[in-house]
């Protein structure tokens, strides 16, 4: 079978049905423990986060000098998501729709451990709060690799095949056609898990405006998005969830091509800069420092792609000579 995490062919066996069982077990682990023992986030844990999240997704198609340290960019970024190679077969010939379903495996995780973990506080424990540090903070973590899952299995490209015929076919197996018998479940799944990622944008903005009238669970809410940045830019939380959506968008219907990132990160550089959101003059500098990191790591590969590709030509034009 193939490996999604590592791009190659791995071995199916059942080792990798047990590696996945006791990945579960450490995603639940580490949701009961961010919520049992709920920490306001330290500000650098912004960018830090964003940067180390990022770094692998808006550049995965990564030209073959990169292929060696990509898989590694991966797995740290993975390791933050409490997302881990959950797309290592189970059994040979596995269908590799179903396969990719085990990449929802963490969000539904640990979206149900939450709510055994509320219920046995209000139920059992009688505690009324809610712990929204915790709660925050796993947004944080599983949003980017839930949106990046959504986005792939809607990605799906016009090709056409020997009969003339254009065909959207899955990105990531060309075999699959999309929004088939096979491939519509999933899709209509992706959809509305999308909707529901992107409608956590402005439901963020709307409850971290300062002027809105809020019950009290809500304002224990508020607290968690808000304490990092400036009393003007409170709802700058908003911008952490659209803009790992919009470089994600961006990114990969234009598999290979840095430009269109690559100006969406100017602009999100260019606001960072000259607003400074956070509280921390330290923490600005680090976001700035770190969102010119990763603009620079895309123009490299983007560079370094066009040359292999113009020594591939040049070589294949003298092996045909």
């Amino acid at each position: 079978g193939v490996s999604v995490l590592t791009n190659r062919c791995v071995t199916c066996g059942n080792k990798n049905g047990l590696l996945i069982l006791a990945l579960c077990v450490l995603v639940v682990m580490a949701t009961i423990v961010i919520m049992i023992y709920p920490h306001p986030l330290m500000a650098g844990f912004y960018p830090c986060l964003f940067a180390i999240q990022l770094a692998p997704l808006i550049s995965e198609e990564f030209p073959i000098s990169f292929e060696r340290i990509h898989p590694y960019l991966y797995y740290i970024s993975s390791f933050l998501a409490l997302y881990f190679p959950y797309d290592f077969c189970l059994l040979n010939n596995l269908n590799p729709l179903a396969s990719y379903c085990l990449r929802y495996t963490p969000p539904l995780l640990v979206g149900l451990t939450v709510v055994i973990i509320l219920v046995i506080r209000k139920k059992i424990l009688r505690f009324r709060s809610i712990p929204w540090y915790g709660v925050w903070t796993l947004v944080l973590l599983l949003y980017t690799q839930a949106v990046h899952t959504s986005m792939s299995v809607l990605n799906c490209p016009l090709i056409q095949g020997t009969n003339g015929h254009t065909t959207p076919r899955w990105y990531v197996d060309g075999t699959v056609e999309c929004f088939t018998q096979g491939h519509l479940p999933l899709a209509l799944f992706s959809m509305l898990a999308l909707l529901l990622e992107a409608g956590l944008i402005p439901l963020v903005a709307m409850v971290s405006m300062e002027k809105l009238q809020r019950p009290l669970w809500l304002r224990h809410l508020v607290r968690p998005l808000t304490e990092a940045f400036k009393e003007d830019w409170r709802w700058w939380g908003t911008m952490e969830l659209s803009r790992r959506f919009l470089l994600l968008l961006f990114t990969l219907p234009f598999p290979g091509n840095p430009i269109p990132p690559s100006y969406l990160l100017m602009a999100y550089l260019c606001a960072y800069t000259f607003i400074q959101p956070y509280k921390s003059t330290v923490v600005n500098l680090m976001e700035v420092v770190l969102c010119v990191d990763l603009l620079v790591m895309m123009l490299i590969v983007g560079d370094s792609a066009i040359i292999e590709d113009l020594l591939y030509s040049h070589t294949t034009q003298l092996s045909v000579s």
